[in-house]
Protein backbone atom coordinates (compact mmCIF):
# COMPACT_ATOMS: atom_id res chain seq x y z
CA UNK A 1 0.00 0.00 0.00
CA UNK A 2 1.29 3.44 -0.62
CA UNK A 3 3.38 4.79 2.44
CA UNK A 4 5.38 8.20 4.02
CA UNK A 5 8.06 7.12 4.70
CA UNK A 6 9.80 8.98 7.70
CA UNK A 7 13.84 8.64 7.72
CA UNK A 8 16.60 10.65 9.06
CA UNK A 9 17.63 13.67 7.07
CA UNK A 10 20.98 12.13 5.93
CA UNK A 11 19.10 10.30 3.33
CA UNK A 12 18.48 13.23 1.69
CA UNK A 13 21.59 13.84 0.72
CA UNK A 14 22.42 10.36 -0.75
CA UNK A 15 22.81 9.86 -4.26
CA UNK A 16 19.94 8.71 -6.46
CA UNK A 17 18.14 7.56 -2.76
CA UNK A 18 17.90 11.67 -2.05
CA UNK A 19 15.80 12.71 -4.81
CA UNK A 20 13.93 9.49 -4.89
CA UNK A 21 12.74 9.93 -1.09
CA UNK A 22 12.25 13.67 -2.14
CA UNK A 23 10.12 13.11 -4.81
CA UNK A 24 7.73 10.22 -2.71
CA UNK A 25 7.40 13.76 0.28
CA UNK A 26 9.88 11.58 3.10
CA UNK A 27 9.74 13.10 6.52
CA UNK A 28 12.84 13.75 7.30
CA UNK A 29 13.80 13.74 11.16
CA UNK A 30 16.86 15.70 12.37
CA UNK A 31 18.37 13.54 14.80
CA UNK A 32 20.60 16.46 16.36
CA UNK A 33 17.40 18.17 16.57
CA UNK A 34 15.61 17.29 19.68
CA UNK A 35 14.02 20.96 19.72
CA UNK A 36 11.95 20.07 16.34
CA UNK A 37 10.64 16.86 17.55
CA UNK A 38 7.31 18.40 18.36
CA UNK A 39 7.07 19.75 14.49
CA UNK A 40 8.03 16.21 13.60
CA UNK A 41 5.34 14.70 15.29
CA UNK A 42 2.15 17.70 14.14
CA UNK A 43 3.74 16.80 10.58
CA UNK A 44 3.61 12.82 10.69
CA UNK A 45 -0.25 13.61 12.70
CA UNK A 46 -1.85 16.29 9.52
CA UNK A 47 -0.54 13.51 7.24
CA UNK A 48 -2.52 10.58 8.76
CA UNK A 49 -5.28 13.01 9.46
CA UNK A 50 -5.12 13.06 5.45
CA UNK A 51 -5.56 10.01 5.17
CA UNK A 52 -2.04 8.77 4.36
CA UNK A 53 -0.42 6.27 5.73
CA UNK A 54 3.07 6.64 7.42
CA UNK A 55 6.06 4.11 7.68
CA UNK A 56 8.47 4.11 10.60
CA UNK A 57 11.01 2.08 12.27
CA UNK A 58 10.14 2.51 15.61
CA UNK A 59 13.28 1.66 17.22
CA UNK A 60 14.84 4.72 15.40
CA UNK A 61 17.56 3.30 13.96
CA UNK A 62 19.08 0.09 12.08
CA UNK A 63 20.77 -2.90 13.73
CA UNK A 64 22.20 -5.94 12.66
CA UNK A 65 18.86 -7.42 13.74
CA UNK A 66 19.79 -9.80 16.77
CA UNK A 67 17.69 -8.36 19.11
CA UNK A 68 14.68 -5.99 18.82
CA UNK A 69 15.24 -2.45 20.72
CA UNK A 70 13.02 -0.67 22.46
CA UNK A 71 10.27 1.56 20.53
CA UNK A 72 10.22 5.57 21.06
CA UNK A 73 7.91 7.21 22.50
CA UNK A 74 7.20 10.20 21.33
CA UNK A 75 6.55 9.41 17.49
CA UNK A 76 3.31 7.22 18.91
CA UNK A 77 1.95 10.63 19.78
CA UNK A 78 1.37 11.35 15.81
CA UNK A 79 -1.48 8.78 15.64
CA UNK A 80 -2.53 9.18 19.17
CA UNK A 81 -3.39 12.82 17.96
CA UNK A 82 -4.89 12.14 14.49
CA UNK A 83 -6.83 9.15 15.68
CA UNK A 84 -5.44 6.79 13.50
CA UNK A 85 -4.74 3.35 13.95
CA UNK A 86 -1.48 0.96 14.13
CA UNK A 87 -0.52 -1.55 11.79
CA UNK A 88 2.55 -3.26 13.51
CA UNK A 89 4.38 -5.38 10.88
CA UNK A 90 7.19 -7.80 11.91
CA UNK A 91 9.93 -7.92 9.42
CA UNK A 92 11.60 -11.46 9.15
CA UNK A 93 14.62 -12.32 7.12
CA UNK A 94 14.68 -16.00 6.57
CA UNK A 95 17.40 -16.74 3.84
CA UNK A 96 20.34 -15.27 1.85
CA UNK A 97 20.66 -16.90 -1.55
CA UNK A 98 18.90 -20.03 -0.13
CA UNK A 99 21.37 -20.21 3.10
CA UNK A 100 19.57 -19.51 6.34
CA UNK A 101 19.70 -16.21 7.76
CA UNK A 102 22.79 -16.64 10.46
CA UNK A 103 25.55 -14.90 11.68
CA UNK A 104 27.70 -15.42 8.99
CA UNK A 105 25.36 -13.81 6.53
CA UNK A 106 22.92 -11.05 8.15
CA UNK A 107 25.80 -8.54 7.15
CA UNK A 108 23.96 -9.16 3.74
CA UNK A 109 21.02 -8.03 4.04
CA UNK A 110 21.56 -5.36 7.29
CA UNK A 111 22.87 -2.43 7.30
CA UNK A 112 23.64 -0.83 10.82
CA UNK A 113 26.45 0.80 13.10
CA UNK A 114 29.32 2.53 10.63
CA UNK A 115 28.98 0.47 8.10
CA UNK A 116 29.17 2.26 4.75
CA UNK A 117 25.92 2.23 2.63
CA UNK A 118 27.59 2.15 -0.30
CA UNK A 119 29.52 -0.93 0.24
CA UNK A 120 26.55 -2.52 2.02
CA UNK A 121 24.47 -0.73 -1.13
CA UNK A 122 26.67 -2.98 -3.25
CA UNK A 123 26.61 -6.44 -1.23
CA UNK A 124 22.93 -6.23 -1.25
CA UNK A 125 22.93 -5.54 -5.04
CA UNK A 126 24.91 -8.62 -5.96
CA UNK A 127 22.65 -11.11 -3.82
CA UNK A 128 20.57 -13.02 -6.29
CA UNK A 129 17.63 -14.08 -3.54
CA UNK A 130 16.46 -12.84 -0.26
CA UNK A 131 13.76 -14.31 1.22
CA UNK A 132 11.70 -12.25 3.71
CA UNK A 133 8.47 -13.04 5.54
CA UNK A 134 6.39 -10.13 6.54
CA UNK A 135 3.49 -10.49 9.29
CA UNK A 136 0.83 -8.28 9.39
CA UNK A 137 -0.32 -8.12 12.87
CA UNK A 138 -3.83 -6.07 14.04
CA UNK A 139 -4.16 -3.35 13.97
CA UNK A 140 -3.85 -1.02 17.45
CA UNK A 141 -6.53 1.22 18.24
CA UNK A 142 -4.04 4.88 19.68
CA UNK A 143 -7.69 5.78 20.21
CA UNK A 144 -7.10 3.71 23.87
CA UNK A 145 -4.62 5.50 25.19
CA UNK A 146 -4.48 9.07 26.16
CA UNK A 147 -1.54 11.49 24.13
CA UNK A 148 0.51 12.10 27.49
CA UNK A 149 4.01 10.84 28.45
CA UNK A 150 2.85 7.66 30.09
CA UNK A 151 0.33 7.00 27.39
CA UNK A 152 2.26 7.16 24.55
CA UNK A 153 5.06 5.07 26.29
CA UNK A 154 1.95 2.23 27.02
CA UNK A 155 1.53 2.09 23.04
CA UNK A 156 4.79 1.80 22.21
CA UNK A 157 5.07 -1.07 24.99
CA UNK A 158 2.23 -2.56 23.63
CA UNK A 159 3.34 -2.17 19.65
CA UNK A 160 6.68 -3.52 20.23
CA UNK A 161 5.54 -6.66 22.46
CA UNK A 162 3.17 -7.21 19.59
CA UNK A 163 6.02 -7.32 17.60
CA UNK A 164 8.19 -9.35 19.83
CA UNK A 165 6.12 -11.86 19.86
CA UNK A 166 6.94 -12.96 16.15
CA UNK A 167 10.27 -11.54 15.87
CA UNK A 168 12.45 -14.80 15.47
CA UNK A 169 15.33 -13.85 17.99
Amino acid sequence: FPVVFVSKLQVKSWPIFGIMTLLGGTVFIDRKRKDRTLQYIDRIAQLLKKGLNVLLFPEGTSTNGEKLRSFQGPFFASPISAGCNILPITISYTSINGKKLSAHNREDVFWYGQIPFSHHLWRLLDLKRIEVNLKLHPKIKSSLYPNTTQGRHNLAHFAYETIAKEYPL
